[in-house]
């Protein structure tokens, strides 16, 4: 049976596994690999043994830790739902060969995505590997899984959030942009993006119809742009750059011309 948190004694424990892992090192024992392992059954008890920080402590308070939902990492293998098999790592605390969702860790970035994947690969994101961010992030760039309220989630925080890497965005908006990402009526950025694959031209026709009925208020010539580019199968940016570009000068030429 696991001490209780606070009980001093945890901490002596973890000590000793420490002593024995720095020992193993230095007298050259390797431990174990545990890629191929299955799932310790020790739960999270054992791993807050050590790794109890308020930091890490958060993720009781989230989706992640409820029990009772059979989809949760806490209903089946508890924290090696997501970082992996990890006995050895109990018993050699020093040497991690686990899933780590760190920068400066030695997991990939695709084996911590893939981790995050093998339950959240569905809906918008079932087509991550085709996005903007699928080979270059990883999803805990942005998601904070282990904060009771993932600021990835936040909507109205989201442009300050995306703009941390995106950091033109808001500089260059111009204020006469039709879509404002700031102040009153401003839209979020996953109104328009899908950050977890490809975007569609749905997230324009959402929102700004092309019925009949919605052409027919339109000017002949908006009309005729629009027909030409529906007929082409050009995107809307190609003309309109967005909310964060101003409305662009386009001139085409007139219907018939140019296929």
């Amino acid at each position: 049976m696991s001490p209780a948190p606070g009980d001093p004694s945890r901490g002596l424990l973890a000590l000793a596994a420490l002593l024995a892992s720095g020992l193993s090192l230095l007298l050259g024992i390797a431990a174990p690999s545990q890629s191929s392992q299955p799932a310790s059954g020790a739960g999270a008890q054992a791993c807050l043994e050590c790794h109890e920080s308020e930091k890490i402590m958060g993720i009781r308070e989230t989706a992640h830790a409820n029990s009772e939902d059979p989809n949760s990492p806490a209903s089946r293998d508890q924290c090696e739902s997501c970082h992996g098999p990890s006995a050895t790592h109990m018993q050699f605390p020093m040497q991690v060969g686990n899933i780590r969702f760190t920068k400066h860790g030695k997991t990939s970035i695709a084996e911590r995505n893939a981790a995050c994947l093998s339950c959240h690969e569905d809906g918008s994101r079932e087509h991550w590997d085709r996005g903007a961010h699928g080979a270059e992030i990883h999803c805990g760039d942005c998601h904070k899984v282990h904060q009771p309220q993932d600021p990835a989630l936040v909507e109205a925080d989201q442009a300050a959030r995306c703009s941390s890497c995106h950091d033109t965005i808001l500089s260059s908006a111009p204020a006469s942009a039709p879509h404002r990402l700031e102040g009153k009526d401003a839209l979020y950025c996953t109104q328009c993006h899908n950050p977890h694959g490809e975007t569609s031209l749905a997230a324009c026709t959402e929102c700004h119809s092309q019925d009949a009925a919605t052409l027919a208020k339109q000017t002949p010539k908006a009309r005729d742009y629009h027909a030409r580019a529906a007929a082409r199968r050009i995107d809307c940016t190609a003309c309109h750059k967005g909310f964060v570009h101003a409305m662009p000068e386009i001139t085409l030429a007139p219907l018939g011309e140019g296929g």
